[in-house]
C-alpha cells in the first residue's frame, strides 16, 4: 500500500468517526461548542444562569400581584370616599394621601414592568446563545439589584396602603 492510500485511509476513517460524533443528538453542534468556548456559555452555564432568571420572574410576579391588590385597594377608597363623614381639611388630607400614594403605585408598576421586560429579553438572549458570560453575569446582577429596589418600594407602598386601608376600616365603622 502506498504512503498516499495509507494517509487517504486516515482522512476517511477520521471523517466517518468525525460524522458518527457529530450525529449524536445529544452532542453540542460544533458551533455551539465554538460558541460556548469563546463565550463561556456552555449548557450548564446556560441553565444556571435560566434558573436565576426565573427566580428574578418569580419575584416580579409577586410584586405585580401586590400591585395588583394596591391598585384595588385605592380604587375601593375613592369610591367610598364620598360616603364618609369627614370635613373639608380630613377630606383634602385624605384625597392628598390617596393621590400620593396611587403615584408611588404607578411608579412602582411600571418599574415593575421594566424589570419584567429586561428578564424577558435576557432570556430571549439566552435562548438566541448571544452575548458573553460576564456580559449575562453582569445583566443578572443587575437585574437582581433592580429587583431588589422595586421589592424595597413594595413596602414603603404597602405603609401607605396600609394606613389608607385602616383609615377606610375606621371611617367605614364609624357610620
Amino acid at each position: 500500500m502506498n504512503p498516499f492510500n495509507k494517509v487517504a485511509a486516515v482522512m476517511l476513517s477520521v471523517m466517518v468517526v468525525g460524522c458518527a460524533v457529530s450525529a449524536d443528538p445529544r452532542e453540542q453542534s460544533t458551533a455551539d461548542r465554538i460558541w460556548a468556548s469563546v463565550s463561556g456559555l456552555d449548557e450548564k452555564t446556560i441553565a444556571s444562569m435560566q434558573e436565576k432568571l426565573d427566580a428574578l420572574n418569580s419575584r416580579v410576579k409577586g410584586v405585580d400581584e401586590e400591585v395588583d391588590y394596591y391598585k384595588s385597594q385605592l380604587f375601593l377608597v375613592k369610591k367610598e370616599l364620598s360616603t364618609y363623614e369627614l370635613t373639608e381639611q380630613q377630606l383634602a388630607d385624605l384625597k392628598q394621601e390617596i393621590a400620593q400614594v396611587e403615584q408611588q403605585t404607578l411608579a412602582l408598576d411600571q418599574q415593575n414592568k421594566d424589570s419584567a421586560q429586561l428578564i424577558e429579553n435576557k432570556n430571549a438572549q439566552l435562548r438566541e446563545k448571544k452575548g458573553s458570560q460576564d456580559e449575562l453575569v453582569n445583566d443578572l446582577k443587575q437585574l437582581d439589584s433592580q429587583v431588589d429596589s422595586v421589592e424595597k418600594q413594595v413596602g414603603i407602598v404597602s405603609t401607605g396602603i396600609k394606613d389608607i386601608v385602616a383609615m377606610r376600616t375606621r371611617y367605614s365603622l364609624e357610620e
